[in-house]
């Protein structure tokens, strides 16, 4: 879960159904950017929880500043980040280490129209491809299969 109070202050709170133990970190403090995160996901063994940050205040140009994070669950520690080139709005990981990462920018006249589902190689950073939503591309959801062989997105 993640517990969002203001602009930036935020905590991730797992909990283990298996042990009853709960864990809760600040996500500042951990050093997962300055904004409220937007969207967590398991990595497919479900050792590690991936987070996604935006780097820029809403409707902003997104830089080249991490916004994805790669972390051990119980204590935050940072293993890996990538920086998608989005406002990143939701993300969703592949069995095989895959990242969908959709941009939830705002829609801008000349911009933006239609955004689309960006995938990266979680373990190298590498945007691997791009699909297409249909009319305003993807904006609001991403979601793979278990196998990763299919995604969902919504637009």
């Amino acid at each position: 879960m993640v517990w969002v109070r203001g602009l930036s202050y935020s905590w991730i709170d797992v909990v283990d159904f298996d042990l009853a133990k709960q864990t809760v970190w600040d996500t500042r403090d951990r050093g997962l950017g300055w904004m409220n995160p937007k969207a967590v996901s398991w990595t497919s063994d479900g050792e590690h929880l991936v987070v996604a940050v935006p780097n820029v205040f809403p409707c902003g140009r997104p830089s080249d500043t991490p916004d994805v994070f790669v972390v051990d669950p119980t204590s935050g520690a940072i293993e890996d980040k990538l920086s998608t080139g989005l406002l990143v709005g939701d993300i969703s990981v592949t069995a095989d280490g895959r990242l969908l990462a959709v941009d939830h920018g705002c829609v801008g006249v000349f911009v933006n129209h239609d955004p689309k589902l960006r995938v990266f190689d979680l373990r190298t950073g590498k945007n691997v491809k791009e699909l297409s939503g249909r009319g305003t591309g993807v904006r609001y959801a991403a979601s793979a299969s278990r196998n990763g062989n299919r995604v969902a997105g919504i637009d």
